[in-house]
């Protein structure tokens, strides 16, 4: 469940979250306010930011799966707090 609700949220939020914001500026500055987002840069930036990540971890996962297992344990955080208490 949480993978299925995590993977929702990182596919709404880079779309969500401009227009939130967005409405929530002329909400609260108003209609005259100079400050604007460029709504559909923003989207841009934040599906990049978002999707390019999980698209590649899935790739790695798929095509290099005993590299994906390896390189999961590296980046495991309970590997480095056992690091570090050694």
């Amino acid at each position: 469940l949480s993978i299925s609700l995590t993977a929702v949220s990182s596919i709404i939020t880079p779309f969500s979250l401009p227009i939130i914001v967005s409405l929530s500026m002329l909400y609260f500055m108003g209609a005259g306010s100079d400050f604007n987002i460029p709504l559909q840069k923003t989207i841009l930036q934040l599906m990049l930011i978002t999707l390019i990540p999980v698209a590649l971890g899935m790739l790695v996962r798929a095509k290099f799966a005993k590299t994906a297992y390896k390189l999961e344990a590296v980046f495991n955080p309970d590997y480095y707090f056992n690091f570090i208490q050694k």
